[in-house]
Protein backbone atom coordinates (compact mmCIF):
# COMPACT_ATOMS: atom_id res chain seq x y z
CA UNK A 1 0.00 0.00 0.00
CA UNK A 2 2.94 2.35 0.61
CA UNK A 3 4.22 1.77 -2.92
CA UNK A 4 1.15 3.21 -4.68
CA UNK A 5 1.50 6.79 -3.35
CA UNK A 6 5.19 6.72 -4.32
CA UNK A 7 4.20 5.63 -7.82
CA UNK A 8 1.73 8.52 -8.05
CA UNK A 9 4.45 10.88 -6.90
CA UNK A 10 6.81 9.54 -9.54
CA UNK A 11 4.13 9.88 -12.24
CA UNK A 12 3.48 13.43 -11.09
CA UNK A 13 7.20 14.17 -11.20
CA UNK A 14 7.62 12.74 -14.71
CA UNK A 15 4.48 14.59 -15.82
CA UNK A 16 5.99 17.80 -14.46
CA UNK A 17 9.25 17.08 -16.33
CA UNK A 18 7.30 16.36 -19.53
CA UNK A 19 5.41 19.65 -19.20
CA UNK A 20 8.67 21.51 -18.70
CA UNK A 21 10.10 19.88 -21.82
CA UNK A 22 6.95 20.72 -23.79
CA UNK A 23 7.09 24.28 -22.49
CA UNK A 24 10.74 24.68 -23.55
CA UNK A 25 10.00 23.45 -27.10
CA UNK A 26 6.82 25.53 -27.37
CA UNK A 27 8.64 28.60 -26.05
CA UNK A 28 11.08 28.45 -28.97
CA UNK A 29 8.34 27.70 -31.53
CA UNK A 30 6.08 30.49 -30.23
CA UNK A 31 8.90 33.01 -30.75
CA UNK A 32 9.57 33.27 -27.02
CA UNK A 33 5.98 33.83 -25.88
CA UNK A 34 5.81 32.30 -22.38
CA UNK A 35 2.01 32.45 -22.10
CA UNK A 36 1.47 30.70 -25.43
CA UNK A 37 4.14 28.13 -24.58
CA UNK A 38 2.46 27.37 -21.23
CA UNK A 39 -0.87 26.80 -22.98
CA UNK A 40 0.82 24.53 -25.57
CA UNK A 41 2.45 22.59 -22.72
CA UNK A 42 -0.98 21.84 -21.27
CA UNK A 43 -1.44 24.48 -18.60
CA UNK A 44 -4.77 26.25 -18.14
CA UNK A 45 -5.38 29.42 -20.16
CA UNK A 46 -6.35 31.14 -16.90
CA UNK A 47 -3.00 30.46 -15.26
CA UNK A 48 -0.79 30.30 -18.37
CA UNK A 49 0.63 33.81 -18.04
CA UNK A 50 1.76 33.34 -14.44
CA UNK A 51 2.87 29.75 -15.03
CA UNK A 52 4.91 30.83 -18.07
CA UNK A 53 6.67 33.53 -16.02
CA UNK A 54 7.37 31.07 -13.21
CA UNK A 55 8.74 28.47 -15.62
CA UNK A 56 11.13 31.02 -17.13
CA UNK A 57 12.71 31.35 -13.68
CA UNK A 58 13.04 27.57 -13.18
CA UNK A 59 16.68 26.46 -13.57
CA UNK A 60 15.66 23.17 -15.18
CA UNK A 61 13.50 25.00 -17.75
CA UNK A 62 16.24 27.54 -18.46
CA UNK A 63 18.59 24.65 -19.24
CA UNK A 64 15.96 22.91 -21.41
CA UNK A 65 15.41 26.12 -23.40
CA UNK A 66 19.16 26.54 -23.83
CA UNK A 67 19.43 22.97 -25.15
CA UNK A 68 16.47 23.49 -27.52
CA UNK A 69 18.10 26.64 -28.89
CA UNK A 70 21.38 24.77 -29.37
CA UNK A 71 19.60 21.98 -31.26
CA UNK A 72 17.84 24.51 -33.47
CA UNK A 73 21.06 26.42 -34.14
CA UNK A 74 22.89 23.18 -34.96
CA UNK A 75 20.14 22.09 -37.35
CA UNK A 76 20.08 25.45 -39.16
CA UNK A 77 23.70 26.50 -38.61
CA UNK A 78 24.37 27.15 -42.30
CA UNK A 79 21.10 29.08 -42.70
CA UNK A 80 21.05 31.35 -39.63
CA UNK A 81 23.13 34.53 -39.53
CA UNK A 82 25.27 35.01 -36.47
CA UNK A 83 25.04 38.22 -34.45
CA UNK A 84 28.30 39.37 -36.03
CA UNK A 85 26.90 38.69 -39.53
CA UNK A 86 23.89 40.87 -38.74
CA UNK A 87 26.06 43.71 -37.41
CA UNK A 88 28.32 43.55 -40.48
CA UNK A 89 25.28 43.61 -42.78
CA UNK A 90 23.78 46.63 -40.98
CA UNK A 91 27.14 48.40 -41.16
CA UNK A 92 27.32 47.66 -44.89
CA UNK A 93 23.83 49.12 -45.37
CA UNK A 94 24.80 52.32 -43.54
CA UNK A 95 28.01 52.68 -45.57
CA UNK A 96 26.22 51.97 -48.86
CA UNK A 97 28.17 48.79 -49.65
CA UNK A 98 24.95 46.80 -49.98
CA UNK A 99 23.13 47.31 -53.26
CA UNK A 100 19.51 46.55 -54.04
CA UNK A 101 18.36 45.25 -57.42
CA UNK A 102 15.65 47.56 -58.75
CA UNK A 103 13.60 47.35 -61.92
CA UNK A 104 13.91 50.55 -63.96
CA UNK A 105 13.07 51.78 -67.44
CA UNK A 106 15.56 52.93 -70.06
CA UNK A 107 13.33 54.30 -72.76
CA UNK A 108 10.85 51.49 -73.43
CA UNK A 109 13.13 48.75 -72.07
CA UNK A 110 13.05 47.39 -68.56
CA UNK A 111 16.43 46.96 -66.92
CA UNK A 112 17.64 45.92 -63.49
CA UNK A 113 19.92 48.44 -61.85
CA UNK A 114 21.91 48.27 -58.63
CA UNK A 115 20.76 50.99 -56.24
CA UNK A 116 22.31 52.12 -52.96
CA UNK A 117 20.07 52.06 -49.89
CA UNK A 118 18.00 55.20 -49.47
CA UNK A 119 18.72 57.65 -46.69
CA UNK A 120 15.67 56.30 -44.83
CA UNK A 121 17.01 52.72 -45.08
CA UNK A 122 20.48 53.83 -43.95
CA UNK A 123 19.01 55.69 -40.96
CA UNK A 124 16.99 52.62 -39.95
CA UNK A 125 20.12 50.45 -40.08
CA UNK A 126 22.05 53.10 -38.13
CA UNK A 127 19.32 53.15 -35.47
CA UNK A 128 19.58 49.37 -35.10
CA UNK A 129 23.36 49.58 -34.72
CA UNK A 130 23.05 52.45 -32.22
CA UNK A 131 20.54 50.45 -30.22
CA UNK A 132 22.90 47.47 -30.17
CA UNK A 133 25.76 49.67 -28.98
CA UNK A 134 23.44 51.42 -26.48
CA UNK A 135 24.42 54.82 -27.80
CA UNK A 136 21.11 56.55 -27.12
CA UNK A 137 19.87 55.14 -23.87
CA UNK A 138 18.67 56.85 -20.73
CA UNK A 139 19.27 53.69 -18.75
CA UNK A 140 22.71 53.02 -17.36
CA UNK A 141 23.89 49.52 -16.62
CA UNK A 142 25.94 49.25 -13.45
CA UNK A 143 27.39 45.94 -12.41
CA UNK A 144 29.09 45.05 -9.17
CA UNK A 145 28.56 44.45 -5.48
CA UNK A 146 27.29 47.22 -3.22
CA UNK A 147 26.46 47.50 0.45
CA UNK A 148 23.27 49.34 1.31
CA UNK A 149 23.14 51.09 4.66
CA UNK A 150 19.88 52.44 6.07
CA UNK A 151 20.33 55.32 8.49
CA UNK A 152 17.68 56.26 11.01
CA UNK A 153 16.28 52.75 11.05
CA UNK A 154 16.10 52.79 14.86
CA UNK A 155 13.87 55.88 14.74
CA UNK A 156 11.10 54.17 12.75
CA UNK A 157 7.89 53.28 14.53
CA UNK A 158 6.43 49.78 14.27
Amino acid sequence: MDKEPKKEKKDKKSSSREKKELFAKAYIISKFNATEAAIQAGFSKKTARQKGCNLLEDEEVIELIRKEKELLEEEYRDKILSAVDVLVFLSDVVSGKVKDAVLAFEGKNQVIIQKEPSLKEKLEAAKMLAKFHQLFTDKVSIEGVATIVFSGEDQLED
